[in-house]
């Protein structure tokens, strides 16, 4: 069985709720205006809209609070030649956000810097430290973009030293706003701008245009690529800023991201938000999650093509750098998690020394992707004594609250529902555990709570057309609040399943129905691959529907969300011989031959629970494991029909090693044992413990083969064996060979080789699983 990673969630498409002439007028499959519908587009104006959104979905940036203001006041600033700072953020919204107000500014002639602040040093947002220092250097007036609305002590000091600042942002609003000359935020409390969802890249737009009183396109590809890679909704005004975005993008002269999409492995003519989102926001992400961010700012704005290289090819080889951080942190991490300490917990505190404070938020996002538990990922400083780091959460625990439930417990705090930063001083750490523990059980945090994955429909895989995929393209940019579909594929076979990837970490395989083949990426599931190959039931499979251009030729595939499958996987892996490669799965692994497992118990963990088959007497025996693997070849089939009658077991591994045959070897023949019957009575004193194989060559019966017929002779009274020395013995015995113990185990034995090692693999498959009560 492979347990499913989400709750699968599949969209009601009720179509009498849906009027008939939406379906008649809008021409877009059904499920895909059934999916908009569920969306809150509940009309076909709202449809048709969303579909051809354009420039009357871009709003006045005069109906944001405070822009007249703002911009009156940026203009003194030019026009006085005053010193203007603008002053960003290091992620890739911010540095977006900065290029836009600088080049805009610039054009306008302004005597303009711009800063970002180093994580590191700085922290996020106004700094009085920085702004001291800005001061110091002649800034008369400070422009925050990407930041503000939180910096209240900064702004005060900055506007008590006579210098104005003017904050854009789109952050949440705290209770109480700075005291700032200007404040330009989309949210602002009584404010009328009608969309609030932009990002600090799309306000600096706003501003942008407010000043020049026109749209300035040319700044657009730098907006598209701050809306994505900041994960706000791609609905109303973003979706048309993103959607002229890419188009500009597409086409863009900028050396800067000419080079980025160059060293990113991206074809600039096809760019699209997804691109954005896994290649571009990364790498300009990493400069300031390692360093100074300020780079980004000069690739983004340069006009030497030099340069711009120059400053490419060092982003990705910070990109590279930062991988490799990430991953080996998120080892070390993920070992942490799975510490015994750890396992009963429902929140995670994972901590190491010289962990880098840039990642530890992408780690936390990994423990909690394969926990499935809130994580908090910290650097210790011993020096310092104190703990700094991320926290990321699942959508059932309000991290925010609980940790500000104890903020007194921190040096410092802040985020929101799903992640936080914070500080803490080492000697808090263990307080901090347990205070989460008390939240999440005050929450009613249950483990293992899946996230919901809504699925658009359930479609043959006959359905998936290059047509059809034409029709997904329409509700094209992707993003938060317009998810890109994912359907539920109805098919007939899966075949050529198997790992790819450096370390076969990922999942390949193919589907076919009737017309069409199909093939499905499933990344970080190779460990999967096996129960693939070997389900006894069909495998149930999500995914999103892509499109994939190979040597001029285009075809579609399969990004595949999620997988599962009912009832067990039985795995094949039947051997004359056993390597260390036997051991690598998790689970409970059986023996009936104790000196196999005596062997063999030096490869035992606490992983990988070794147990003699007598051991095993009901279902609490296998200690909550799901996978059973059988060792070596039962006596008979009772033996292992009985262990299978009580397990609870997602996956068997079926090796069933034998060192000797007995089915191979067979019966004795009658002449083989009237031979045997006259040599032991014409023999006596006979040396069965040195001249056993002397014997064996004498009468041509295999040695294993004239053992089993001695223990018959004996239990018949035919022979008689004392201290190693055989004697025939002539009596009456009218108990028939067939009749003895002897015969019926190896009866036994043979018919369990028969069944288990020398079957077919379906046939033995087959036999299992109704051991099991488990139909194929």
């Amino acid at each position: 069985m492979i347990e499913a990673k989400y709750n699968w969630k599949l969209l009601d498409q009720d179509d009498e709720t849906i009027p008939s002439e939406v379906f008649e007028n809008i021409q877009l499959d059904r499920s895909l205006i059934a999916l908009l519908w569920s969306r809150g587009f509940t009309s076909q104006k709202a449809i048709t809209d969303f579909l051809n959104a354009g420039a009357e979905n871009i709003h006045d940036p005069m109906l944001m609070n405070d822009m007249s203001r703002g911009i009156e006041r940026i203009r003194q600033a030019i026009v006085e030649n005053q010193k203007i700072t603008i002053y960003g953020d290091y992620d890739a919204d911010g540095l977006t956000s900065t290029s836009i107000m600088f080049e805009v500014l610039s054009d306008m002639g302004a005597n303009v810097e711009t800063y970002i602040p180093n994580r590191f040093i700085d922290g996020y947002g106004p700094n009085v430290a920085a702004y001291q220092k800005l001061i110091d250097n002649g800034t008369n007036l400070i422009v925050t973009v990407d930041n503000g609305v939180s910096g209240n002590e900064a702004i005060e000091f900055a506007q008590s030293q006579g210098v104005d600042v003017v904050v854009t942002d789109h952050h949440e609003l705290p209770e109480t706003l700075p005291n700032a000359y200007a404040i330009i935020h989309p949210r602002y409390p009584g404010g009328n701008y009608p969309f609030g969802d932009l990002s600090g890249a799309g306000v600096a737009f706003k501003v942008a245009s407010a000043l020049t009183g026109e749209l300035s396109e040319e700044l657009l590809d730098l907006v598209a690529i701050g809306t994505v890679a900041d994960l706000v909704s791609v609905t109303d005004e973003n979706r048309a800023l993103v959607s002229f975005g890419l188009k500009v993008l597409q086409q863009t002269l900028r050396p800067g991201l000419i080079s980025l999409m160059e060293v990113a492995g991206l074809s600039q003519e096809t760019v699209d938000e997804k691109d954005i989102g896994f290649g571009i926001a990364p790498r300009l992400n990493a400069v300031g999650r390692l360093g100074d961010a300020n780079i980004g700012v000069e690739l983004l704005t340069s006009l030497d093509d030099e340069r711009a290289q120059e400053l490419a090819n060092f982003v990705q080889s910070e990109n590279v750098r930062r991988q490799k951080i990430v991953s080996d942190i998120s080892e070390l991490a993920l070992n942490q998690a799975e510490l015994e300490s750890n396992k009963s917990k429902k929140t995670l505190v994972l901590f190491g020394e010289d962990w880098h404070e840039g990642v530890l938020g992408i780690v936390a996002s990994r423990v909690v992707e394969a926990t499935g538990k809130p994580t908090i990922v910290l650097n210790l400083d011993i020096k310092k004594r104190q703990a700094k780091g991320s926290g990321r959460s699942v959508s059932d625990f309000h991290l925010y609250n609980a940790i500000n439930n104890h903020k007194e417990i921190t040096s410092h705090f802040g985020g929101h529902h799903m992640a936080v930063g914070l500080t803490l001083p080492t000697e808090s750490l263990d307080q901090f555990g347990a205070v989460l523990e008390n939240e999440a059980n005050a929450q009613g945090l249950q483990p293992g709570n899946k996230s919901d994955k809504v699925i658009t429909s359930v479609l043959n895989i006959d359905q998936l057309t290059l047509d059809f995929y034409k029709d997904i393209e329409k509700l094209k940019p992707f993003g938060m609040g317009n998810e890109k579909p994912v359907f539920e594929i109805d098919y007939k076979v899966m075949q050529n399943v198997k790992a790819i990837g450096k370390t076969g970490n990922h999942l390949k395989f193919e589907l076919i129905g009737e017309r069409e083949r199909i093939s499905g990426i499933s990344f970080s599931n190779g460990k999967y691959v096996e129960d693939l190959q070997n389900a006894s039931n069909k495998i149930k499979i999500i995914g999103e529907v892509e499109k994939n251009v190979w040597m001029n030729k285009t075809s579609l595939q399969l990004m595949i969300q999620d997988i599962k499958s009912e009832g067990t996987t039985i795995i094949d892996a039947r051997t004359d011989h056993v390597t260390k490669d036997l051991f690598r799965s998790e689970g409970i692994y059986i023996f009936w031959n104790r000196k196999h497992y005596e062997q063999l118990e030096r490869f035992a963990s606490s992983k990988k629970i070794f147990k003699l088959a007598n051991q095993i007497k009901s279902v609490t025996d296998f200690d909550k494991q799901k996978t059973i693997v059988f060792v070596d070849c039962p006596s008979s089939l009772e033996q292992l029909s009985t262990i299978l009658r009580i397990t609870d077991i997602d996956k068997v591994i079926a090796v069933f090693f034998k060192t000797d045959s007995a089915y191979l070897d067979g019966m004795p023949t009658r002449e083989q044992y009237a031979n045997l019957y006259k040599f032991v009575v014409s023999h006596k004193d006979v040396d069965i413990n040195n001249q056993l194989i002397v014997l064996s060559d004498f009468l041509k019966i295999k040695k294993n083969l004239l053992i089993f017929m001695i223990k018959v002779f004996l239990e018949m009274e035919f022979v008689k064996i004392k201290d190693g020395l055989m004697t025939g013995q002539k009596v009456a015995n009218k108990t028939s060979i067939e009749e003895t113990i002897e015969y019926g185990l190896r009866n036994n034995r043979m018919l369990a080789e028969e069944k288990l090692i020398y079957s077919k693999e379906n046939d033995m498959k087959k036999w299992i699983l109704s051991q099991m009560n488990i139909e194929d």
